[in-house]
């Protein structure tokens, strides 16, 4: 593992060195994920929504989604007129 020391401005921000942003495919206007755990800051480049495309397909199918949603709306509606209603 190669190791970079980088340094972080007052305002917090920080530059990745060049060499990573290549192999990762991070530009200007990438979104990174941070986590912390224990005392590591992990970075990840965000999945773009191209590459999530289809990957709920399966859940999808063994749903009755509009039932899902008139459902919702229904209790939406009940907490709606409890709170209005007097």
């Amino acid at each position: 593992m190669n190791k970079d020391i980088i340094n972080v401005t007052s305002e917090g921000r920080l530059t990745l060195p060049e060499k990573i942003r290549n192999v990762l495919n991070i530009g200007k206007g990438s979104k990174l994920i941070v986590t912390m755990e224990k005392k590591y800051i992990l970075l990840k480049p965000m999945t773009s929504l191209s590459e999530l495309y289809g990957i709920d397909r399966e859940i999808w199918k063994r749903r009755d989604v509009k039932k899902d949603v008139l459902e919702l709306r229904e209790e939406w509606d009940k907490g709606f007129r409890d709170r209005v209603e007097p």
